[in-house]
């Protein structure tokens, strides 16, 4: 089995690589195989660069920004990468961006850090407050430290030759461990048991867990998520438990299946075109 890990990947040269991955894997089974390809594999969905525009890069932004992952990479940087944090975002200038020299200035910004995360002033001090609260916790001092690496891409091939990629958050090659870095709107137990099984989180366990193998030969011993709160900035550490993996490696193979069936046949299909029941008792 083939496999490599590539550090230093700029997230939409990861985007682009054509094999699967937990967020496409997840949106087979949860929605339909034609929501998937539309989301990951058309090859225009993403927005183009119009250099036409007088400004490009601020439009292009506005198409292809989402707050949430800016902000989720900025936590992982400050906290896993703190030397490299420039590196992977970028600070937008303060000001109302309908003026148009604040929308020449922005622009400006996104052309010479383009690919990066942006975040604002007030961004960075919860970012702050959030990577002081985490590095005062004895478990961080306990698994995070300067041996492992921050979003490195893993890519292997499975031996039927479908072709898979991850990007784990923080990896521990000493510890075998993952650190899956994850903002909530609650970091609470319960709060966060919903939102594995909502968001597939489980998911992420099996597939990283299957790269990690393919890579470095070996299982993985944990695979730890870390939760940091978005109104208070505190924080919290799950294992993701054997239940968590068999239930994600269940439904990997199952989407797996679907999406080499839809690869071979052409046929991305929708919901059913037909009438269908609907109770008030959960549907099959």
């Amino acid at each position: 089995m083939t496999t490599q890990l590539i550090k230093d990947m700029p997230m939409h040269e990861y985007h682009e690589i054509d094999a699967c991955s937990k967020s496409m894997l997840a949106e087979l089974v949860k929605s339909t195989p034609l929501t998937a390809w539309k989301k990951y594999l058309d090859p225009e969905r993403h927005a183009v660069l119009n250099e036409d525009l007088e400004f490009p890069y601020y439009e292009l932004y506005k198409e292809e920004s989402k707050k949430h992952f800016d902000i989720g990479t900025a936590v992982h940087a400050y906290v896993l990468e703190p030397d490299n944090f420039d590196k992977y975002v970028v600070q937008r200038p303060a000001g109302d961006l309908r003026s148009k020299a604040n929308k020449t200035a922005f622009n400006d910004l996104l052309e010479d850090n383009f690919g990066k995360a942006v975040i604002t002033t007030d961004d960075m001090k919860d970012i702050q407050e959030a990577a002081k609260n985490i590095l005062a916790m004895k478990t961080t001092e306990a698994i995070l430290n300067t041996s492992g690496f921050v979003e490195s891409t893993i890519l292997w091939e499975r031996p039927d030759g479908t072709k898979m990629k991850c990007r784990p958050d923080f990896v521990n090659p000493d510890m075998d461990i993952v650190i899956d870095v994850k903002t909530a709107e609650s970091a609470a137990e319960l709060d966060f048991f919903w939102a594995n099984r909502k968001f597939k989180y489980y998911m992420s366990h099996a597939i990283t867990g299957e790269g990690y193998e393919a890579h470095f030969g070996r299982p993985l011993k944990a695979y730890i998520y870390l939760v940091v709160e978005k109104k208070t900035n505190l924080c919290a550490y799950y294992n993701s438990e054997g239940d968590c993996l068999a239930q994600g490696q269940g439904e990997m193979e199952e989407a797996l299946a679907l999406y080499n069936e839809c690869r071979s046949t052409g046929v991305w299909r929708a919901y059913p075109d037909e009438i269908r029941p609907i109770s008030l008792e959960r549907p099959d």
